[in-house]
């Protein structure tokens, strides 16, 4: 009974895993997402293999025969090596990270919002791909994310309270 209505109160105040939805993340370098559904079912799965070699944690995963990000793992490095051995052209290098979600802040979850510091999202933008200072901090305590987000996802994996969310991109 307490563990149920510990459950119950983790899902009121964010604590809790993500709801899971219809909408995952697509790999970067796309332009045309029905080409997923077009070859991606019938493929070996080069790009979810050339992740796995390059990177020690692979992030891209199978989901029903399409390959999605699964940021829980680690950040996307934006290498390109999944469009490299794309042998649909599915994933093209030249569409640059052209992801089909938008990265925001969920202000209930954040520790920031809620008047504690925590600067862990700051600080994992600040060493990824670069000095990208996506995230930026409203006085002390409030991140927004601005529009240098490249959305490689390190900050959706190191935030303590998963306050930082990812949300299909309206085409």
């Amino acid at each position: 009974m307490i563990e149920k209505r510990r459950d119950f109160f983790n899902f009121l105040l964010g604590n809790g895993k993500q709801k899971k939805t219809s909408f995952f993340p697509l790999p970067p370098y796309n332009a045309d997402r029905s080409l997923f559904e077009k070859f991606c079912m019938e493929c070996q799965k080069y790009c979810i293999r050339a992740c796995d070699k390059v990177c020690q944690k692979g992030i891209l995963r199978d989901y029903n025969g399409i390959p999605t990000v699964d940021f829980d793992i680690d950040g996307c490095k934006l290498c390109g090596e999944c469009a490299k051995e794309c042998p649909h052209g599915v994933l093209k290098e030249e569409n640059k990270s052209n992801w089909n979600f938008v990265v925001s802040i969920d202000e209930l979850r954040c520790l920031g919002y809620q008047k504690t510091m925590c600067y862990t999202c700051k600080e994992v933008c600040q060493g990824v791909l670069g000095n990208q200072k996506a995230i930026e901090f409203v006085g002390v305590f409030y991140p927004i994310i601005n529009e240098n987000c490249i959305g490689c996802g390190f900050c959706v994996r190191v935030c303590p309270t998963k306050a930082i969310i990812i949300k299909e991109k309206n085409v």
